[in-house]
């Protein structure tokens, strides 16, 4: 049997795009109802899962499995963006429920 986290709470929400905002990356609030893509130990809101023209659409609540920078533990993990688009685990960032994880890659409830 699999086990699958994925639609669980998933909440999406429509933002003006800037930057070079794409698909399946990490994004933080830039000004009023806009978003852009993380830099390095940026606090994100969600992931982008659908640009069309200037907006985005941005998963902020739900199972995500994205890039990771390094393994992560399980269990509630501070969580930031790191270079690439991967996530890290530190000091900084919010904390998430980290579900699974290995070396490259890491799901985690927003």
């Amino acid at each position: 049997m699999n086990i699958s986290f994925n639609g669980y709470k998933e909440n999406a929400v429509t933002f003006m795009a800037s930057g070079n905002l794409k698909k399946g990356m990490l994004v933080k609030m830039t000004s009023n109802k806009t978003v852009a893509p993380c830099a390095a130990n940026d606090k994100f809101i969600g992931v982008c899962v659908d640009v069309r023209g200037d907006y985005a659409t941005i998963i902020t609540e739900g199972y995500v499995n994205l890039p990771a920078a390094k393994a992560i533990s399980v269990g509630y993990q501070t969580l930031s963006a790191s270079a690439n688009n991967t996530v890290t685990s530190g000091t900084t960032g919010r904390e998430y429920l980290v579900v699974d994880s290995d070396s490259t890659s890491v799901g985690f409830i927003l």
